[in-house]
């Protein structure tokens, strides 16, 4: 099925390149393929607010961040529901808190967006001086 896929990806390239916008599932295909690649496949957030305000700088920066095919849940501390994607699940100092799961590893819970990024897509290049 992959080379299958490969493949199809391939009929595509000319439109994937010359014109990305028409390509649809076979652009968003190529892109999952190209994040699983390097590692960033799909992940699971959760969001941990006191307000659950889907439009925290937290929240925004998880849904602008999340590679494709990811989860994001933003709640309440204390909510319960989605299998155990809430369990145990706090704010840090009352501030948003993001979890972060890849598959079956878990990273330590941030409260900057910073470090979201960080988690999601490894550290940021370092500028040119």
């Amino acid at each position: 099925y992959d080379e299958r896929a490969d493949l199809a990806c391939e009929s595509l390239r000319e439109i994937l390149s010359d014109a990305p916008r028409f390509a649809g599932w076979a652009l968003a295909d190529e892109l999952s393929k190209l994040e699983a690649a390097d590692g960033r496949g799909p992940a699971q957030i959760v969001i941990v607010d006191e307000s659950a305000d889907a439009f925290s700088e937290m929240s925004q920066a998880a849904f602008r961040l999340a590679p494709y095919g990811s989860v994001i849940v933003v709640a309440q501390p204390e909510t319960e529901g989605f299998g155990e994607l809430l369990e145990g699940r706090n704010a840090i100092d009352g501030k948003p808190t993001a979890y972060v799961c890849h598959g079956n590893r878990c990273e330590q819970p941030v409260t900057d967006w910073a470090d979201l990024r960080e988690l999601l897509w490894g550290p940021a290049p370092a500028e040119n001086v």
